[in-house]
């Protein structure tokens, strides 16, 4: 990853260990936890230089203080916390989303008249259709058979998330190449190649020029290769997340996966989202 570049939210980061780390970086972090321990430290380091017992006392206080700050926040304000963390990620993924989404679908149409693009933005428009109704298919069945515990499936929800993000953004990148070589015209290559090739004795500037076109083409095939590999990448994408809602479809409340062994089942969901998530690779913002 380049210097600054901001890797978006994975399914990681919504696991319960990184809740939890989430919960204890915010309690002791907080101001009712940081200020009284600061306190409490300056008290301290007073006491020891001057002696006086008041001076004891108030970092005794301060640091009780503290400790109940961080009591308090830990073990009793970690839902409220939990949940503010698990928003801010799903923040975060809802602006890159709509920064994805701005025009996507017009912008696509509008490559249909660049020459030999119309299969690849139809191909293009039918993802864009299905992307969204199989990522919200996924979600749905999942909430039916785990229930909508944000905590408990955020993992699951961001695989998905990501999944269809990363649809999104080869959708932008294959609108991006295809402008990239919206102005090279095939046909005045191939006419001018013709003529050139009839000169009985082609002088230094028509093999440049025969050159340069040759050039010109590979660079128009080079890119139509690149928007070939990114639509792949999204059928693939798609198949996994139909193997996914398929797999969730077929849970049935005997076989362990709902009811009273909730956290086995949403761990062996993880693991499917996982693999979700490791094929497409990551998102960065």
């Amino acid at each position: 990853m380049s210097e600054g570049e901001t890797r978006l939210p994975g399914m990681n980061d919504f696991a319960p260990e990184a809740v939890r780390r989430a919960i204890r970086k915010e309690s002791l972090t907080h101001p009712a936890t940081l200020y009284p321990g600061v306190v409490g430290i300056l008290g301290a380091v007073a006491w020891g230089l001057f002696g006086a017992p008041v001076l004891l006392g108030v970092s005794f206080g301060a640091f009780l203080l503290s400790l109940t700050g961080l009591t308090v926040n830990y073990f009793f304000r970690d839902g409220t916390i939990a949940r503010r963390y698990v928003e801010f990620l799903k923040k975060q993924l809802a602006e890159k989303e709509e920064d994805l989404l701005r025009n996507l679908q017009q912008d696509l149409m509008e490559c249909r008249d660049i020459a030999a693009a119309d299969r690849y933005v139809r191909q293009g428009s039918d993802q864009f259709d299905k992307i969204r109704r199989k990522y919200d298919n996924l979600n749905k069945l999942v909430e039916d058979k785990l229930g909508s515990g944000e905590l408990s499936l955020g993992g699951v929800w961001a695989a998905a998330e990501q999944v269809y993000l990363g649809v999104l953004e080869n959708l932008r990148n294959v609108v991006n190449s295809l402008h990239s070589i919206s102005t090279i015209d095939p046909l005045y290559i191939s006419d001018r190649l013709n003529w050139l090739s009839g000169i009985e004795k082609p002088d230094d500037a028509d093999l440049r020029e025969m050159e340069t076109l040759r050039r010109r083409e590979r660079l128009r095939v080079e890119q139509l290769q690149r928007v070939n590999e990114y639509l792949t990448r999204n059928e693939e994408a798609l198949t996994r997340l139909e193997e996914a809602t398929i797999a969730v479809a077929a849970i049935r409340s005997d076989d362990g996966f709902t009811g009273v062994d909730t956290e086995h089942s949403v761990e062996r969901l993880r693991e499917l989202a996982r693999e979700i998530n490791e094929r497409q690779g990551g998102l960065r913002a």
